[in-house]
């Protein structure tokens, strides 16, 4: 799912196509040196407002290398 997101993302800002569709509704951040790219609908952050460290204290306890 990750593989798949990251490149969507990337052709929609170059090519233009449906212009800020993904910031609009989704939230993205990227750790290049991790290899780790997160998209959160915005909705599920506006529900949860600690959502983003929850998800990289998962990550952070479940795999070593993202500490």
């Amino acid at each position: 799912m990750l593989e798949s997101a990251y490149p969507l993302y990337h052709i929609m800002k170059v090519q233009g196509d449906n212009k800020g569709i993904l910031d609009k509704h989704f939230y993205h951040k990227e750790n290049i040196e991790k290899s780790a790219y997160m998209l959160i609908n915005n909705d599920a952050l506006k529900a949860n407002e600690n959502l983003i460290s929850q998800i990289e204290d998962f990550f952070s306890n479940q795999y070593d290398y993202f500490d």
